[in-house]
Parts: C-alpha cells; sequence; structure tokens
C-alpha cells in the first residue's frame, strides 16, 4: 500500500464522526450545556479540516490520472514533454497536499525546533524547515532558540535528528521538534462557574444579610478563588475574577514549562538516534532512509516527498 492510499483509508471513518457529531449538536441536553457544545464544536471543525483535505488529495489524484491519460494517447513529442511536466507539477502539489493531509490526524499542536549548538550553520538549518511549515500552510513565529510551529507533530518531527555536514569536521547540530504547550494565559468566561453565597466575618457571623461574596470555578483546570472583601456582589466579582486570572496563568506557567522541559528531553535523546547528511560540496541533502533531495530543494523547504515517506514508513512498521 502507497502512501495516499495508506492516507485515504485511515480518514474514511472522519465523514461519519462529522456527522454523529452534527446530530449531537442538535440535541437538547447537549445545546443546554455551554461547556459541551464548546468542546464538540472544536471536535467538528477538527473532522471538518480532515474533510477537506482528504477531497483536496482526491482531487489531485483525479487531475494527475487525467493528465497521464492523456500522455498515454499523445503522439506530439512536444506536447508530450509540456503534459509530463504538468504531472510532475501536480505530483509535487499532492506530496504537499498528503503531508497536510497527515498533520490533520492529530489535533493542531505547537511546537518548537531548537539546535543544541550555536554552529554557524544553525540558522540556515532552521530556516529551511521553517520553509517547509510555511509551505504546507503552518502558522510560525520566532522564539529564542528556534521557531513555535503551528501544525502536525508527525510532520514536523522529521526534522528531529542530527545533521552532520559531510566534509566539515566537528559540523553536527541537532534539531529538536517536541509538543510545546503554550500557557493559557487568557481566561474564557464561558468556562467559569460562578456561586453567590453570604459574607462572613469571624466566628461564622454574617456581616451582611444580602448574598454579596462570590467564588469562582475555572472548570477546566478546576481552580476556585473566592472573594468577599468588598461592599457589593459586583465588587467582589471583579476582585474575584483578578484572582482568578492571576490564579490560571501561573498555573498554566508552571504546567507548560515542565511539560515542555520533559517534551524536550524526550526528544532529544530520540533525535539522537536519527543522523541526516548535508553534503556541501556535492550538493545534496540525505536521510536516515536514504531519501535525497539537492541543496536547494532542501534550503526551500522543498521536501515534501522525503518527509511523506519517512512518516508513511513509520506508520506502516
Amino acid at each position: 500500500m502507497d502512501a495516499k492510499d495508506f492516507l485515504l483509508k485511515e480518514t474514511q471513518y472522519c465523514q461519519e464522526k462529522y456527522d454523529e457529531i452534527e446530530r449531537l449538536l442538535l440535541a437538547p441536553e447537549i445545546t443546554a450545556d455551554a461547556y459541551e457544545v464548546k468542546k464538540l464544536s472544536k471536535r467538528k471543525a477538527f473532522y471538518g479540516d480532515i474533510i477537506k483535505l482528504r477531497k483536496e488529495v482526491c482531487a489531485i489524484d483525479e487531475e494527475i490520472n487525467g493528465y497521464k491519460t492523456a500522455l498515454s494517447n499523445e503522439a506530439d513529442e512536444e506536447y508530450s514533454k509540456l503534459l509530463s511536466e504538468e504531472i510532475l507539477s501536480l505530483k509535487k502539489k499532492s506530496d504537499d497536499a498528503c503531508l497536510k493531509l497527515t498533520s490533520s490526524l492529530e489535533e493542531p499542536t505547537l511546537m518548537k525546533m531548537t539546535a543544541t549548538t550555536n554552529d554557524e550553520r544553525k540558522k540556515d538549518l532552521l530556516n529551511a524547515y521553517v520553509s517547509f511549515a510555511r509551505r504546507l500552510g503552518y502558522d510560525v513565529f520566532p522564539e529564542e532558540d528556534g521557531y513555535v510551529i503551528f501544525g502536525g507533530l508527525k510532520v514536523m518531527s522529521v526534522a528531529n535528528a542530527v545533521h552532520r555536514y559531510i566534509g566539515e569536521k566537528g559540523v553536527r547540530i541537532q534539531v529538536v521538534v517536541f509538543p510545546y504547550v503554550r500557557p493559557e494565559v487568557k481566561l474564557d468566561k464561558k468556562d467559569v462557574r460562578v456561586d453567590i453565597f453570604l459574607s462572613h466575618g469571624k466566628g461564622g457571623q454574617n456581616i451582611n444579610k444580602v448574598e454579596t461574596a462570590v467564588r469562582l470555578t475555572y472548570l477546566p483546570k478546576n481552580i476556585v478563588v473566592t472573594c468577599q472583601d468588598e461592599r457589593s456582589q459586583l465588587e467582589n466579582k471583579k476582585r474575584a475574577f483578578e484572582k482568578l486570572e492571576e490564579a490560571v496563568k501561573r498555573s498554566s506557567f508552571d504546567e507548560a514549562k515542565a511539560i515542555n522541559s520533559k517534551e524536550y528531553e524526550k526528544s532529544l535523546a530520540l533525535g539522537g538516534k536519527r543522523y541526516f547528511a548535508i553534503d556541501i560540496e556535492k550538493g545534496s541533502f540525505t536521510d536516515d532512509k536514504g531519501g535525497k533531495v539537492s541543496l536547494k530543494e532542501f534550503f526551500d523547504g522543498d521536501i515534501s516527498a522525503l518527509a511523506t515517506q519517512m512518516i508513511i514508513g513509520d506508520l506502516l512498521r
């Protein structure tokens, strides 16, 4: 089974899942739960993206087959050459579409690429993979020591390896790609449950007959804050949200730091088992599965075909 057939088979179920979620979103017990609606809407968008990309792959495949049929029946040498060039162009387009589809099989993942050395070639090497990510339509943002990329982890993980520069003694640069968690700094009030209760003084005595105290619960993380220091419910609510935002931000930064550190170390060890060769003299880039492209193609980010072979090879093993 080739890469394209594998991907199309793996994504057949998505239309069924999409239709199922559409039915659920019409159910009264679901529409009454804002939090559940939000979760299901995200899943619907996830499957919708896969369906759209799958149709794109199929459409390009049909177009290629049409040109192949025309080529087999064409006697004119010049026109045959034009048809062959168009087929080659469409195959590159198909490679990109297949990688986008592969990426869509995962939830969109925030990733960071970095290198373990400050070699002068580091910037060019990282920029080659950034060009690759942008060719696939990913959003890319510079970060200290690397880049953060919104895209599929499987696709970008092809860069996770030690890159050896042939003929340049000691020049080895390790690129590390890992799921990079961004701290959640914005509080969505739809995810907050608000409870109102009576304020109490010392000893449990009521200091106000009106319910002015506020308790906020941030449901995704089960973070709870209360405020009863102010005289009005409105003031307590405002102060409670300020406290909750700080608590969520602090918790998110701590969690993200711990997760990113763990994932970085894990990917660092994994990447050390793979080696890519960059030969400046011969002008070639060779991956660990024997695939090869020119350095111009590599630094332009034109490595979709190599990436597809590596990813599908790993999945089929």
